[in-house]
């Protein structure tokens, strides 16, 4: 077969051959010596003021304390850091450490007294001074004194972002990272007051969630969820909004009242509603925000139920799931969607009689141009024709190469009359049955047998009818 029979630019197979278990949390550690990061910091590539991070809270004494614990070689809490896309790394935890250690070093405090150090235990005759006061062992022993630091790379699925967004959604129950910002300054939304226990409680909470987010056992469950429902490839999964609200409801029902064996279907149905309705396209911070108000008024089963009631009518599933169907590109959501409804059916590839779909997305099979594409160009059909989305299905190499450009009604009249042979030749199903129950996993029409390039569009039409059938039928399986 030619290489130009596959679906070309965006719709590469090899994109789509990513293990979802290839999203992972990937971390490095490392002692680091305060001069290092504070030099760093000094060039502009360690941000310890990130957005989501609170001010600058400690007072003198806390952090001359902190100072006297390095000088007597105690050792300190473990400084959490993530790298971004620009090999930049912000800090997620130990903020107030690093300001404290840089401050000193610099000789002024965030608020710009002179650091003295003060209210020492031991080290009292230092009361007063500052860093430049000290001696230059004094001063060595700050500057290299080893952090351990557990730093989140760049390639980590979920990022530095999604863990934050994720964090806050099921510990604060609020979407929009702009008012966390204003939670870690101590505002309260209802006085417009600021207080510093609201703070310390935003702090308290976010450190709980991102160790919640960040958690191995967590993540994994939440993986496994998804392969569930039948999202197995990386590349299967479009919307990491919808993804981001799905990880904070399966953490959210860790601690419900929902029964456990409600809670996978609960989270692998509102993944599947919301990539399915766009929910989280536009505005997600709205429309997360939206969500949870009603979860927590109603709850999370209810609040599922509520917005199924709302946008699931047979309208939408009839007209609308297939309207959704006629775009030329094998990422469109709706799709996808079908293809996870395959998987989750453990349904047989087109004309095989032994390979599934999602070992072929799994290991790497063709996506086919049911309507090969050549045929179709040969008829004058362009691009945006040929490569839509209700044209595509996944098939073995060799029953692709059987295939060719011959025309639907050849090729599957071929498979048809070796049925009741030995002689498999056009894929290899060889009994009636078996050919016809496969046609229909794979939503192909039943008079595809009579099929040539006059009835293109009629094939389309009937084809997305036939998957947006399925796609409700797997849905309402979850």
């Amino acid at each position: 077969m030619e290489n130009d029979e596959l679906i070309e630019l965006e719709d590469q197979v090899e994109e789509q051959e990513q293990d979802l278990t290839g999203r992972s949390i990937h971390t490095t550690s490392a002692d680091a010596q305060v001069d290092s990061l504070y030099g760093r910091y000094r060039k502009g590539r360690l941000n310890i003021q990130p957005s989501y991070q609170r001010h600058y809270v400690w007072d003198a004494k806390k952090a001359s304390l902190l100072i006297e614990s390095i000088l007597l070689g105690i050792p300190i809490p473990i400084i959490y850091l993530a790298e971004d896309q620009d090999n930049h790394v912000n800090v997620i935890d130990g903020q107030q450490r690093l300001t404290s250690l840089f401050s000193f070093i610099d000789g002024k405090l965030p608020n710009g007294k002179v650091f003295k150090l003060t209210g020492l235990n031991v080290f009292t005759d230092l009361k007063g001074k500052t860093f430049q006061d000290l001696s230059d062992a004094q001063q060595s022993t700050i500057e290299e004194y080893p952090l351990r630091t557990i730093t989140f790379t760049k390639d980590s699925d979920p990022d530095c972002d999604d863990v934050i967004r994720v964090a806050f959604m099921h510990m604060i129950k609020r979407a929009r990272l702009s008012e966390l910002v204003q939670l870690l300054t101590g505002r309260d939304f209802e006085t417009r007051e600021f207080k510093e226990e609201i703070t310390e409680e935003t702090f308290r909470q976010m450190y709980e969630g991102v160790l919640n987010v960040i958690n191995e056992y967590n993540f994994k469950q939440f993986m496994q969820t998804i392969r569930g429902a039948g999202f197995i490839s990386s590349k299967m999964v479009t919307s990491n909004m919808a993804l981001d609200f799905a990880y904070a409801l399966h953490l959210m029902l860790r601690d419900s009242d929902v029964p456990i064996a409600s809670r996978k279907r609960i989270v692998q149905k509102w993944y599947v509603l919301s990539i399915l309705t766009g929910r989280y396209s536009a505005s997600p911070e709205s429309a997360f925000a939206k969500d949870l108000k009603v979860i927590s008024e109603v709850g999370i089963a209810q609040a599922l139920k509520n917005i199924e009631d709302a946008t699931l009518s047979d309208n939408f599933w009839e007209v609308a799931l297939p309207q959704n169907l006629s775009y030329a590109s094998s990422l469109n959501p709706t799709y996808l969607a079908f293809l996870a409804s395959q998987i989750y059916f453990a349904d047989m590839s087109l004309l095989s009689q032994n390979i599934r779909v999602s070992e072929l997305i799994t290991l790497g099979g063709d996506v086919h141009h049911i309507f090969p594409k050549k045929y179709l160009v040969e008829h004058g059909f362009e691009r945006t024709q040929y490569n839509q989305t209700a044209n595509y299905a996944y098939l073995d190499t060799p029953v692709n190469i059987s295939i060719g450009k011959k025309a639907p009604k050849d090729y599957f009249s071929a498979a048809l009359a070796q049925c009741g042979s030995e002689n498999a030749e056009t894929g290899s199903i060889i009994d009636e049955q078996s050919l016809r129950e496969n046609l229909e996993v794979n939503c192909i029409p039943e008079d595809i047998f009579e099929m040539d390039y006059t009835r293109y569009d009629e094939f389309l039409e009937k084809r997305r009818a036939l998957m947006a059938k399925k796609i409700r039928k797997y849905y309402e399986s979850l």
